[in-house]
């Protein structure tokens, strides 16, 4: 009889709904003409934009979790931008809170960051990057893939779901 609930258990959870929840962002070209993208799951598709503005435009997608509890932070450091995914930070039974990034307070999504909360979520996000001439872009997905013609990437690593 358990392994019977079991598999009901089982069969219900992968016909969770997918939840979607949007995500833009349009500000000028960074000053050194770099832009650095950091996912955990998802995608990275940079094209070649107009003007003298960097786009962003994310899809963040979930089954059992909440794609709006993950959030898209973008921030100016050194004359470059950068844009980090912000998993919100959970109580997990016998461990505690998990810790926290000492700089941000927040547990961010940096693929060499171990603190980062992304584990315990299932929210991917699919990403658009659109910049303008003399911006590439480094771009790093943990278990995803990276596309985009070579003269705009500096960068590219792209984890096991890239194949």
């Amino acid at each position: 009889m358990l392994w019977y609930r079991t598999a009901v258990v089982l069969a219900l959870a992968g016909l969770a709904p997918l939840k979607t929840a949007g995500w833009s962002w349009r500000g000028e070209a960074p000053l050194r003409g770099e832009l650095e993208v950091n996912l955990v799951r998802g995608s990275i598709r940079v094209e070649r934009g107009e003007g003298n503005t960097v786009e962003l435009v994310a899809r963040r997608i979930g089954r059992q979790d909440d794609p709006r509890s993950v959030r898209m932070a973008v921030r100016a450091e050194h004359g470059r931008l950068l844009l980090s995914v912000v998993y919100p930070t959970r109580r997990l039974p016998g461990r505690g809170w998990l810790p926290l990034n000492p700089e941000t307070g927040r547990t961010e999504c940096l693929p060499e960051d171990p603190r980062s909360d992304f584990w315990y979520s299932d929210v991917r996000v699919e990403l658009v990057v659109r910049v303008p001439r003399g911006v590439r872009v480094r771009a790093a997905v943990l278990d995803g893939r990276v596309i985009g013609p070579p003269d705009l990437l500096l960068r590219r690593t792209a984890g096991p779901s890239s194949r």
